[in-house]
Parts: C-alpha cells; structure tokens; sequence
C-alpha cells in the first residue's frame, strides 16, 4: 500500500452503482480484497484464538453472491513469489506481539474490554495467510483465480492491457496505478444487513468506487505517469520503504507521505533518481543501501514477470530485459512449477525460502516466550524443512540443489541457523519406488484418505505390490492414482514407512491411531489431527510439562494431577477448531493454551509443505500423464491440493480453552470419581454452551460445543490407542501419565 496516497486523491474518487458493470469480467486483486476482509468485518479476537477468521466464509460468499446477480464474472488474483529480499521482515511482527502482550496484561487484570479494544488495535497478521481459505472457497463455487509468478498487481496489469477477453476494469489497491493503467476500481461496497441469510439480501445495494491515474497526476501536480511512479514507491510501498530522509524528518513532512515526496522531487530534480542521488550520502540512505534498492524497484515494475496467456512465463517488456534480471529475481525456475503454482498446488512458501535462500520466522501471536517453541522452530523443524527444501530443489536448476538455506527467527534476530539442502539423502531417490497404478490399488475410491494409505501399507503382500518403478509408457493417469501415490510418498519420507514399503515403528504408531473409535463419526479433520498428534508425539511436546511457565490460562484447580490431566486432554483437544457461528469470537481466552496451538500449527505448517511439494515433484518428474492431465483434468490437481491433501487449514485454539474451562470448573475439578455425577457435568455444559444450547453461556456463539467436546473426546482415544502402541514398542515413555489420565477422563467424559 502506497503511504498517504488513497487519503491524497479521495476528492477525486468517483462512486457509482454496482450495477453498471453488469456483463462484465473484474480482475481482483486477492491479497487487496483479503485485507479488506480484516478491516471491514472485524474479529478483535483473532489475534488471540489463532485458527481461520471465523466470518471469512460468510462474508466472501455474500460477495460472491453480489456479483453473481449483477452478472460480474470475477477473476482472483494471488501474489506469487517475493521479488528480491525481504527488508526488516520482523518489524510487523514485534509490533503486534508487542500491543498483543499489552492485551493480555489489560485481560490478567480483569479489564476485559480494554483488552478486547487492545486485541484489536494490533497490527493484523499477513492476509496472505488466509490464501489458501479464499482459494477453497473459490474452487468450490468453480470461480476462477491464477497465483502469478509473482506481483498480483502486475498480473492484473497485463490481463487488463491484453483485450477485453480477459478483464475489462481491475480492483486493487493504488500500487495498479505503477504499471500505466488508466482507472483502478479501488473499492466494491456491499451493503447488507450480516443476519439475513443469502436469499433474503437485496443484492441491489452495492457500490464501486474507482480513480483514474489523470486524477491522480492532476492531485499530486505531476507532470507524468513517470514521475507518479517515482512519488508513489518513494512514499513507501510494497517494492520499497519509505525515503529514510523522510521518515527521520520534520513531523510536517510524515503527514502526508507522497506530497512530500512531490515537493522534494520539484525541488531536487524532478524524478526519484535524482532526488536519491542527491541524498546518497545521508547515513539513513546508506545504512538502507536506498539508491540501489531504488533502482531495483523500478527494474521490478518495469520488467515485471507475467503470466501470459499463452501460458509462457515473460517479463512486460520482454525485448529489453536487462542481463541482470536473475539477480532480481534469481535463477529462472521451469514454466511448468509456475504453472502448478498457478493452480494452487503449491504455495508460494517453500518456493521462496528455496530462491531466496532465506526463512525467516516471525514471533507467533502469543508471543513465541516458550523454550519448546523457539526450540521446535530453529532446531526440530530443521529436518523436515532439509526434506522439503532437497524435495523440491531435485528437479531444478543446480544452483538451487547445492545452496543451503539460512534460518533467522524473531528471538535471536541476527543468527542464522543452516538448513541443508546439499549433502542431504535426496528424498526424490527414496520415493522413486512409488508408481503404484490402479490395478495394484487397495482401494481405487475416489476419495482416497490419509487413513486407507497407511491401513494399505499395513495390509499383507503390500510390499510387493507396491514396489513399482517408473514406466514412461504407463504414467498415473487418474486422480485416485495421483492422491495415493503423493500420500505414500509423503509417509515414507517422514519414515511412517520404510524402503520396503513396510510401516516403520511409528508407522505401527500412527496406524493404531487412526484405526480405533466409532467408524461412523471418523473424518478426515480428526485423522489429520491425528497425524499432528503423533508428530508432536515424535518431537516430544505432546505432554502435560508446563511449557508457558509465563502465561496465563493453564488449569488452576484440583490436586496436581487434576490440573496435569486438564491440561494434556485440553492440549489433544486444541487439535480440532471449535465450530462458531460467523461474528467475531465470543468466549474465554487463554494464552497458555495458544502458546500450545502455535505449536500445532508450526508442525501442520511443515507437514502442509512437505505434502504440496511431494505433490508437485510427482508431476514434475514426469510421474503422471501431463497431456491427459492438462487436457481433461487440469482443475482436478487443483481439486487434490485444496481438498483431499491433509492440513490445509490452521485450528484455532477455541475448542483447547473449552476443554479446559469444562474439565477445570469448580463444580468438576478436584472431586474424587464418585462425586462427578451427570449433573454436575450437564450444569458445567449449560453454563459453557447454554442451556439447551440457548443463548447466556461462556461459548454462546459456537454452533454446537456439546458436539465439539464429543469429536475431542473420539480424538482423544484415538491419540490414546497410537500411545499405546508406542509405549509397546519403547517410542513413548510417559507411560504413568498417560493410563492415569486416560482413566481419569473415563468419569469425566460429556
């Protein structure tokens, strides 16, 4: 977002009825249209409950919903890869954390609504974490999006300056403006009352707001869209941060960013070049290394890489690329992985810790205090990100197999841990075994699971089976071959089985977790969490230690052992979301059990990578059929990504604090087994969830907290059956504290 700019021209904004673009087919910008999201339908909460914006879904449908009856075809646009290096990458970051802890003081202090108001003035978190949300929904309303290679906007920009067959008007923010188009929809207002539902909303009452870039030189008094280029990414945008000049100046000059800028460009040479080469000696400009990030920017925008609709990969101005490009933008990846990242296969994420050569982990929302957190992040993960780094790098360009990746986290912001990629077992030799082809499938149902991959590998003869080599003439074709054999892959590279296809230790593990319980209420969100569990089990952190010695939340009642078993059952529990109706949370917090959900979502995070770039080396290997593919099936690999591969979403930490308000409220926790009657616990759950799930209770906007505290407890057993197959086999150690709390649970169960 360009500094002060849309304050700047709001006078000369034009506002006009939806309506009048009916027939028509709008570019939006996907990152534009989610930050509006978080500013228009606040959830002061979120923050602190961790997961997916509980009104995301809602909202986007009602959107979607608009354009549908005034007949516009919408076309979403995702940002791709970063363009160079990330500049002050934890600055965000330790703000938020920073006005979050203050949240939490104002919360411990019993001052809940200036904590609320305190939660909600943090700085929001990055919208592109909620990318592969709005691509979901997208893909399942079978309305179309592309990811770019790598500026949305610049994808936007060519799509619109390629004819009125793709778009014929584009909806962004006012950084459009720096690729030469003519008028920006800046804005799409919809209003409608959020408690009627879709059929009952009057679809008519919509508004678009839109500026044209003659508007914006005639404001600012430029002369050209050149100079407005200059005053734009000078003023601080996207592609590069404020004049240094600027920022440390007078506070009459920090109001308004981009007029500034103007008044510095009239007076010191009339374009961004000149104004920086007469302000290279400043400390400020050195110590930021401007003047050449300056120039990089506009190289950036000037040659931009595109899309094109010949499905080639192409800078804007392809006959004067400069010979310096790579650079910039680093060693040239194949056309094919930009067109898998285009259909959402992969996400951008490990693509850019690959070329960049750089990850970098920014504090979590309760802060990252814990020693196990920081622990997991910097040293745990290590292997798993070394797998996926060497997965993905196998089948490009050598300088990326033989260049390690540096780790900076938020705690220690100038060490840098290596995360190999060379001189590491190539995963992509391991799992070359794996061409299992329809007639050698267990099971060739569509929906293929996590659960009948790893039931299939403990079936007899499998191994046999399922040794395959590679067979250009007998490529996977089908979708169902395609989810097996990516999920295979997956499971052997984190050794849930070994080179002989057989389950490895942990394999026995994960399998005795996942088969037990009531078939009928199994699912795919309660296997996947599953999975989470038994990783978390591996890495030693599912346990009932106090690990956020710091933090408030933890139990507080009953004996030692009522306060430790609360804790590991609400620890399982934190596993799964808590269904809640779309408003903004309603209900108790805790930072304790956060701190525990930062870690669920750091392993789904790793897991998620390893599973997309399995996914896509597959095709990239040429293991799959590309031409049957591609002709008939294209939307089906995107089908698989956003459907069928586990740990696509985050969990909040809802569903963890309602375990533990329930099992450590006064009327349950420290009684001995033969005082937890029936009625204590149905008055506990009226008191959480209200009676008969009416209005007045601590959860009184989850959709159904009974049901919820049902499917933790059908988890629990599973997690508890995988533990026992662990403690057999010498894997888990805990043996005392899991059959106590297991049979301490028994009585206590809703």
């Amino acid at each position: 977002m360009i500094q002060d700019f849309a304050l700047t021209i709001a006078p000369r904004t034009d506002t006009n009825s939806l309506s009048d673009l009916r027939g028509a087919t709008i570019g939006i910008d996907a990152s534009f249209y989610l930050s509006f999201l978080l500013t228009s339908y606040d959830e002061p909460l979120l923050t602190v409950l961790g997961g997916l914006p509980l009104a995301f879904r809602h909202h986007i449908s009602i959107h979607l919903e608009f354009l549908r009856q005034n007949d516009i075809t919408p076309i979403f646009v995702f940002n791709g890869l970063d363009i160079g290096r990330k500049y002050m990458p934890f600055k965000t970051s330790d703000e938020t954390t920073k006005s979050i802890s203050e949240g939490w003081d104002l919360y411990v202090r019993g001052l809940g609504q200036d904590a609320v108001k305190k939660f909600g003035q943090s700085k929001h978190a990055d919208p592109e974490q909620y990318n592969r949300l709005l691509q979901s929904i997208l893909h399942e309303k079978s309305m179309e999006f592309i990811v770019a290679p790598y500026d949305s906007a610049a994808q936007l920009a060519y799509l619109l300056k390629s004819g009125p067959e793709y778009v014929d008007a584009v909806v962004g923010s006012l950084e459009l403006l720096l690729y030469d188009i003519e008028k920006v929809i800046t804005s799409l207002e919809f209003s409608y009352d959020q408690s009627l539902p879709l059929n009952k909303i009057d679809y008519s009452q919509a508004q678009f707001t839109f500026v044209t870039q003659q508007a914006c030189i005639e404001e600012l008094g430029l002369a050209s869209h050149d100079q407005l280029v200059d005053a734009c990414i000078l003023s601080g945008s996207s592609l590069l941060p404020t004049l240094p000049t600027l920022s440390n100046g007078p506070m009459n000059m920090m109001s308004n960013k981009i007029r500034s800028v103007v008044d510095m460009m009239k007076r010191d040479g009339q374009t961004g070049l000149s104004l920086c080469l007469q302000l290279q000696d400043d400390e400020s400009m050195k110590k930021e290394d401007y003047v050449d990030r300056y120039r990089r920017s506009r190289i950036a925008i000037k040659h931009q890489i595109v899309l094109q609709s010949s499905g080639r990969v192409r800078p804007f101005e392809a006959e004067q690329i400069p010979s310096d490009l790579n650079a910039l933008i680093g060693q040239r990846l194949p056309e094919e992985l930009y067109y898998y990242l285009s259909i959402a296969i992969l996400s951008p994420g490990p693509l850019n810790q690959l070329t960049s050569a750089q990850i970098f982990e920014v504090a979590p929302t309760d802060g990252g205090e814990s020693a196990e957190y920081r622990s997991l992040i910097k040293d745990k993960l290590t292997a798993i990100r070394s797998s996926t780094l060497a997965l993905l790098s196998s089948p490009l360009h050598r300088a990326y197999q033989f260049r390690d990746v540096v780790l900076r986290c938020w705690f220690d912001q100038n060490l840098e841990t290596i995360v190999a990629v060379k001189g590491i077992t190539a995963p992509g030799q391991v799992i070359q075994s794996w061409h299992v082809r329809g007639e050698s499938l267990p099971n060739t149902a569509e929906e293929f699971t996590l659960k009948m991959a790893v039931g299939a590998a403990r079936s007899n003869g499998f191994g046999t089976r399922s040794k395959t080599k590679k067979d250009n003439a007998k490529p996977l074709k089908t979708k169902v071959e395609i989810k097996a054999n990516t999920l295979w892959r997956f499971l052997h590279i984190r050794d849930y089985i070994n080179d002989q296809h057989e389950l490895t230790s942990w394999g026995l593990v994960l399998n005795a977790a996942l088969s037990p319980g009531d078939q009928s209420n199994d699912s795919d969100e309660i296997n996947e969490a599953v999975l989470i569990a038994i990783e978390l089990l591996r890495y030693g952190l599912l346990n009932a230690n106090n690990m956020f010695p710091t933090y408030t939340g933890a139990p507080i009642r009953g004996s030692t052992n009522d306060k430790r078993n609360t804790l590991l059952v609400s620890r399982v529990a934190s596993l799964l979301s808590l269904r809640h109706k779309p408003v903004g949370y309603v209900g108790p917090l805790s930072r304790h059990i956060l701190g525990y959900a930062s870690l669920i979502n750091a392993v789904r995070s790793s897991l998620r990578d390893l599973l997309e770039v399995t996914f896509t080396t597959l095709l990239l290997n040429g293991d799959a059929d590309r031409d049957v593919l591609f002709a008939n099936n294209a939307n089906d690999l995107t089908d698989i990504s956003l459907k069928h591969l586990p740990c696509s979403s985050p969990s909040n930490c809802g569903l963890g604090v309602a375990m533990k308000d329930y099992l450590d409220h006064e009327e349950l926790a420290g009684l001995p087994d033969n005082e937890v009657t029936d009625a204590r616990k149905q008055r506990v759950l009226e008191l959480a969830a209200g009676k008969d799930g009416g209005d007045g209770g601590w959860f009184s906007e989850a959709v159904d907290l009974r049901g919820d505290l049902k499917k933790a407890w059908l988890l629990w057993d599973k997690v508890y059956a995988g533990v026992q197959a662990g403690l057999k086999s010498g894997l888990v150690k805990d043996k005392e504290l899991w059959e106590t709390c297991n049979e301490w649970t028994k009585i206590r169960r809703t």
